[in-house]
Formats: structure tokens, sequence, C-alpha cells
């Protein structure tokens, strides 16, 4: 057998850490201090995430510059109060008594939109109906706002889901409708 030389093996360096782990010396806890100082400012309400950045959100609008008496705005709103409002301040058309009951339409429910159904509980005769959101090539309208509030914050779907389980509020769009609103919103 002839001269083989025996290959050294190299023995695996110990990890010491990395600039995340906590620091063992006094010596080094001023070295890690100084290098968190030096990083740029990368505070979540200056810097958009990778999902805002995705669909050009605009975060330099200040609140002073939205116009909150804008009649085209959207807010939330709790039910009862609408529903006792209408109830107390619209009269039928037929019997003009202030009568009148006010429900969602389940069988219409389309996301965040819904629709609204005024029947007169004295007569039985009159009935009338609205959308609570304008209808843009097919699609609501809230229903296209909400799509990139949830990307804008990183969650998706998800986020929509469990903002509408909060609020107790029925289910937003199907999964297949979020994603079809996905194209259709940027």
């Amino acid at each position: 057998m002839g001269n083989k030389k025996k290959a050294k093996k190299t023995l695996k360096r110990q990890c010491c850490g990395n600039q995340h782990t906590c620091p063992t010396t006094f010596e080094s806890v001023g070295t890690v201090a100084s290098k968190i100082t030096e990083l740029p400012n990368t505070d979540s309400e200056t810097t958009p995430g990778p999902s805002a950045k995705k669909i050009k959100m605009q975060s330099n609008i200040l609140p002073e510059e939205r116009n909150l008496n804008n009649t085209n705005s959207f807010i939330l709103m709790d039910t009862s109060i609408l529903f006792a409002f209408l109830s107390a301040t619209v009269a039928c058309d037929v019997c003009s008594q202030f009568t009148l009951s006010v429900e969602l339409d389940d069988e219409r429910l389309s996301g965040f939109a819904h629709e609204i159904i005024l029947r007169c509980s004295n007569c039985y005769e009159w009935e009338t109906r609205f959308k609570t959101s304008r209808e843009d090539c097919g699609h609501k309208e809230v229903n296209l706002r909400m799509v990139p509030f949830a990307r804008a914050i990183g969650r998706g779907y998800n986020a929509l889901d469990m903002f509408t389980l909060y609020l107790n509020s029925p289910p937003p769009m199907t999964r297949n409708n979020y994603k079809k609103n996905v194209y259709n919103s940027c």
C-alpha cells in the first residue's frame, strides 16, 4: 500500500452567536448598542410593508389632508342605530304610518355590501330595497376598497375574516371573490 497521506479533518468552528443574540460581555454590549444606533429608522409607521409597496399605497397622506366630510367616504356604523333611525323617520308611501320594519337581506349578501329592506308593518303593501355600496364594473366598491386595506396590513383574506369576526358582522366575501378583487383593485 503506498504512502497515503492522512487527510487532516478540520474541526467545526463553534458558534459564537450573531448580531441578533444577546451579548455576553460588557464590551460587546457597547458595540451592539452602537450598531443599533447606526441603523436607519425602520419604524412601521414611516416604512411601508412589502404588500403596501406592491400596491403602491399612499402613506404620505396626513390625517389633516383627508376630507372627512366627503359624501363618498365609508364609515362603520351600528346597524341597530341605522335601523332605528330609518324606522322612526321614514313613513310608508301607502298608509303614511311610521311603522316600518328594517332588515338585511341575507340572500343578497355580497361581502361587505348589503341590501337593506324596508317594509311597512301596518299595511304590508309597501316595500323598498336599497344597496349599501355602489357597483364598479360588476364589483361592489366597498369590497374593492377592503382588498388593498387587507393587503396593506400584510394579512390578506385572513385579516378581513378576523375583522368581521370582531365586529360581529357577516363574513366577508369568499376567498375566491377576494382573489378576483385583488386583480380588480390594483
